[in-house]
């Protein structure tokens, strides 16, 4: 029993949610900048996933990285936190969705998490890794209270201005 109450307590506390925003945020700012940086590339690897025609590949890896990038932005930020968690993990499921056909079919491919110049990846991992994201996502959905946010701070100054009108 002592193991469960340390565990609630650990996933509600307000820096655990602190942390998850920053790490979570802080992966997917990185993982924008190669695609930002490389469009044509990050095109041939939502293609090589052949779960979208060619026309909403090209929409979905131009969009893609500057979603991630914003939205991890605002998580680090503390700004919309509970908008950017949501975005975010929903943006996980669909990797999930497609990663998930992939090693259904057996495919050999790189993610293009990270880096959209790789041959090839372990797709297993990558399928782990965003479901740790995902249950990260959903950790700051349900327990961030907007410590340490920019949210915080201007809804607090907010109320210290007094009201000009008498």
């Amino acid at each position: 029993m002592a193991i469960f109450t340390f565990l609630k307590k650990f996933v509600s506390n307000k820096y655990t949610s602190v942390g998850l925003r920053m790490i979570l945020g802080a992966v997917f700012i990185w993982s924008s900048i190669d695609k930002i940086s490389d469009p044509e590339g990050f095109i041939k690897v939502v293609e090589s996933y052949n779960i979208l025609p060619f026309t909403l590949s090209v929409v979905f890896a131009v969009a893609l990285p500057w979603v991630e990038l914003i939205s991890g932005l605002l998580l680090i930020a503390g700004v919309y936190t509970r908008s950017s968690a949501v975005v975010l993990t929903s943006m996980l499921i669909v990797f999930l969705v497609a990663i998930s056909i992939n090693l259904y079919r057996g495919a050999d491919l790189a993610c293009g998490c990270f880096d959209v110049q790789s041959e090839s990846g372990d797709l297993w991992l990558t399928f782990v890794r965003d479901i740790l994201l995902i249950v990260m996502g959903l950790q700051i959905f349900f327990f961030d209270r907007g410590s340490f946010s920019l949210s915080t701070l201007f809804t607090k100054n907010s109320r210290k201005i007094p009201d000009s009108n008498p």
